[in-house]
């Protein structure tokens, strides 16, 4: 139920979908993204992910700094 939610939130601001990415300082973290169309022109990967932090069903966009936490810490093995 929560995903749907979710995925509301991102549409409201623009994006086609959410994906679970994890648990990040008692924060359900979602990355709101673009979905390819059939057709479309490869829509340009610029700017950082736009991560969602969901907690007790109230949802905001991460700031600048928090972005950077969540990389760190839920993507530090994939930098080899």
């Amino acid at each position: 139920m929560m995903d749907y939610k979710v995925k509301q939130f991102a549409k409201k601001e623009g994006f086609d979908n959410v994906a679970f990415i994890g648990q990040w300082n008692t924060y359900t973290i979602y990355e709101a993204y673009f979905e390819q169309k059939e057709g479309d022109i490869d829509p340009p990967l610029i700017g950082y992910p736009q991560y969602i932090l969901e907690k007790d069903g109230l949802m905001r966009f991460s700031g600048f700094e928090e972005t950077f936490s969540i990389l760190d810490e839920l993507f530090e093995d994939e930098e080899d």
